[in-house]
């Protein structure tokens, strides 16, 4: 049976359908006509319409028809009249699915395990544990005791030095002299007290020998 013609009327924002037997394809240029929306359709639009549709508001009535189509659709509003058409993008639901999977089958393609190539196997870390087991050095074994006395009675002791120098024999003179020098030096710092005149100090003299 061959197609009809379509009905499109559109007034005062108020759009009616009339189709008897008339293709897709048809029906949305008619509208494209009447309303001035931008239509974006495939090729293979030739499905059959039959029925009445509106009237009413565009987007309703174009809601209407293409519910239970072979097409997914985007209607989209005017931007100067909120209940007007700018326009209508429908998209093949088997070729969307066609492209979903065609999506598919190209993400899991990506990067394949070559045949009969091993998995490389994940080396172990080494732990914090081991390095230092590594790199610490062994403790020296504790010295015997025994040993160290033994060592320090080795070792010689260090002998008492002469305070008026080593190995030196002074004779009472020398004595006497050192004596009577600091004596002037203590009476410099000091000062000595008037009438209390100082003592000479005796220095016994050295017997000779029997």
């Amino acid at each position: 049976m061959p197609a009809s013609a379509p009905q499109v009327a559109f007034s005062n924002d108020t759009l009616t359908i009339n189709a008897n037997n008339a293709t897709l394809g048809d029906v949305l240029r008619a509208v494209h006509r009447q309303t001035g929306a931008a239509i974006d359709m495939p090729g293979n639009a030739t499905d059959r319409v039959v029925g009445r549709f509106g009237p009413g508001p565009v987007r309703d009535v174009m809601t209407s028809l293409l519910n239970g189509s072979h097409f997914n659709y985007v209607l989209l509003g005017s931007t100067t009249n909120p209940n007007g058409l700018e326009r209508v993008v429908l998209i093949s639901k088997s070729s969307g699915m066609d492209q979903m999977a065609q999506q598919t089958g190209q993400a899991g393609a990506q990067n394949p395990p070559a045949p009969g190539m091993p998995q490389p196997a994940e080396t172990p870390e080494a732990t914090a544990d081991d390095a230092a087991e590594t790199t610490m050095p062994e403790a020296s074994e504790p010295v015997d005791d025994q040993a160290q006395a033994q060592q320090s009675e080795d070792q010689p002791q260090p002998q008492p030095q002469n305070p008026f120098g080593q190995g030196a024999v002074k004779t009472p003179e020398q004595l006497l002299q050192e004596l009577q020098q600091r004596q002037q030096q203590m009476q410099q710092q000091q000062g000595n007290p008037q009438g209390f005149p100082q003592a000479p100090v005796q220095v016994p003299q050295q017997q000779p020998p029997q």
